[in-house]
């Protein structure tokens, strides 16, 4: 997790690595300028902040989690109580955030829970699902068997009846 930037601050891009820091993933700007990653949990959810103009200017936080990029902006918590330029800075494993913006002029910390706009974050905020487990190697044997003495035991009772 990180910021790229090949021709100066005005394009950077938040960015994840693939396991074990294999491959690069462009996390994109929101439709923006540019954008920064700040933090990753162990669940691979990336927070940062996105925004137009000069690096760092008009911000959005964001979350990024299972391949989607979700402004955090738009958190009705966030709009009702007036905050405006936030920037995501930590994560945790319960998917709480800290950072800093603007409310009533002055620059602020925040937490942002998903308990704080639950209807928003179960829609809007993809977390990683509980992977299936995959089968073992015997697992395929023993159902070929089971086919193979199912239809051995059919095959005889059709040539018993005939």
């Amino acid at each position: 997790m990180g910021t790229s930037s090949s021709h100066g601050n005005n394009d950077s891009r938040a960015f994840v690595t693939g396991a074990n820091g294999a491959g690069m993933i462009d996390l994109g700007a929101m439709g923006g300028d540019w954008s920064a990653a700040n933090g990753i949990n162990n669940l691979g959810q990336v927070i940062g902040a996105a925004g137009y103009g000069s690096y760092g200017s008009n911000a959005n936080a964001f979350i990024y989690s299972n391949g989607v990029m979700v402004n955090l902006s738009y958190l009705d918590v966030v709009i009702e109580a007036g905050w405006t330029s936030l920037y995501a800075k930590a994560i945790n494993d319960n998917g709480q955030i800290v950072g800093f913006g603007i409310l009533d002029g002055v620059s602020q910390a925040f937490l942002l829970s998903g308990a704080d706009d639950e209807d928003f974050y179960r829609s809007y905020v993809p977390f990683p699902l509980t992977p299936l487990p995959v089968p073992e190697p015997s697992t395929y044997a023993m159902l070929l068997a089971g086919l193979g003495l199912g239809l051995l035991f059919f095959r005889t009772k059709t040539e018993l009846n005939s």
